[in-house]
């Protein structure tokens, strides 16, 4: 394990590896409060989960509402249901807390 200057923590992993070296047996669980094709996150997070699942991970999305479909079968997406949107603080809270 290792910090960089951000405090940041990195773990070093052993990953199995198929012959086409892809990941095996790996689960990637994403949080965000939209997922879909709307905003800078989301699209991040959509493509982040595309690319995942190329590589063999098996990807959950947990959000509150999802505006696409998920673009592969590897790809579960669960939704919590809208929260109050405002103020802005207590939306992010309550995700927070229905997602834990």
């Amino acid at each position: 394990m290792k910090k960089n200057f951000a405090g940041s923590v990195f773990y070093k992993h052993n990953y199995t590896m198929s012959p086409q070296n892809e990941v095996l047996n790996y689960k990637v669980i994403i949080l965000v409060r939209k997922f879909g094709l709307v905003g800078g996150m989301e699209e991040y997070v959509y493509q982040l989960a595309i690319e995942l699942c190329k590589k063999g991970f098996e990807i959950i999305i947990i959000c509150e509402q999802s505006l696409t479909d998920p673009p592969s079968a590897k790809i579960q997406v669960v939704e919590l249901g809208l929260s109050i949107t405002k103020p802005r603080w207590f939306a992010h809270l309550r995700f927070a807390a229905k997602a834990s």
